[in-house]
């Protein structure tokens, strides 16, 4: 059975739930606890996250994956109890935001010796606090610069995770935003003006407004979305469908990519425990059809205005809070 490295030990993959995949439960450079203007206090930071992810575990959130990087507030202790206190599972990290996040004694060394410290923290522990990760995360320094020491830290993140088999998280180091928008054409690669996406954003936060009024159309990547009802059945006696095939959602919930790993790891785990290939396929199904039924009619679903306004308070649609 496969297991993964959270805050309070390993966890059966089959427990986790549905994942965030790629969250920050605090985040700052060294020294910005110093700024008392936006740093808030351990107190103050618990006070206002425990709620949080009560209201995330209460909506079916299971687990919560940390990527906050060494060198960038990563907190473990404050982790661990956070998951006693409220259930859910949450996965540190080892690695690195990206290669200008990293203090000098990290910075100067070479691949062998972060290899050593990923591999540490993933099989030993993260400093004193008993925790091992569960992800190793690489990204780009500022401006989507490859540096010679990112190039230092993919390798020796390449080597732990073939090392240690825990997997790596990677970040892009650019941001890109997702408009959703009712379209005609139901061609794969539909006609969309930058007017049909400004009528999408009217009423919301200026500044997303403003980000789509001044897009690039030739940078845009457009493209149709579909899934299909659940499918009753996977399998034949020697045959199963997995990932989109199995269960193709919408990606307002962002599952789609991490289902199929999931599926991967079930067919695995499932033909392992099974006397035969048939009886395998059978218990994979029996395993994995429930989330994805569950996945794929949440992933159809709207926010309503009271969780709009809860996450994103003062931002709804202008029409939306005058009632129109």
């Amino acid at each position: 059975m496969s297991r993964v490295n959270t805050v309070l030990g390993p966890v059966p993959a089959e427990e986790l739930g549905f994942v965030a995949i790629h969250e920050h439960i605090g985040y700052g450079m060294p020294g910005s606890e110093l700024d008392t203007r936006w740093w808030k206090s351990p107190e103050q930071r618990y006070e206002e996250t425990v709620p949080k992810l009560r209201r995330f575990h209460q909506l079916g959130g299971g687990t919560f994956v940390d990527a906050t990087g060494i060198c960038n507030g990563r907190d473990v202790d404050h982790y661990k109890s956070l998951s006693a206190k409220t259930g859910v599972h949450i996965v540190a990290c080892t690695g690195f935001v990206g290669g200008d996040t990293a203090l000098p004694h990290f910075a100067r060394a070479d691949v062998d010796y972060l290899t050593r410290q990923f591999v540490h923290e993933i099989t030993v522990g993260i400093g004193d606090t008993g925790s091992l990760a569960g992800v190793i995360k690489v990204g780009v320094s500022r401006g989507g610069r490859m540096t010679d020491l990112d190039k230092r830290i993919y390798r020796a993140a390449a080597r732990a995770a073939l090392a240690t088999g825990v997997p790596i998280l990677r970040h892009r180091g650019q941001v890109s935003f997702d408009i959703t928008a009712l379209c005609p054409d139901g061609t794969w690669t539909p006609q969309v003006t930058k007017e049909d996406l400004l009528r999408t954003v009217e009423g919301f936060d200026e500044r997303l407004v403003d980000i789509t009024r001044g897009l690039d159309m030739d940078t845009v990547n457009i493209r149709a979305v579909y899934d299909i009802d659940p499918v009753g059945t996977w399998h034949s006696d020697s045959v199963v469908l997995v990932g989109d095939a199995a269960h193709s959602m919408l990606h307002h919930q962002g599952q789609g990519a991490n289902s199929a790993i999931e599926d991967a790891g079930a067919i695995a785990d499932a033909l392992r425990e099974a006397g035969s290939v048939k009886e395998g396929l059978a218990l994979y199904q029996a395993t994995r059809k429930p989330v994805t039924d569950k996945l794929q009619a949440i992933s159809r679903q709207g926010w309503t205005e009271d969780e709009i306004n809860d996450v994103f308070p003062g931002q709804k649609p202008a029409a939306a809070a005058t009632g129109e």
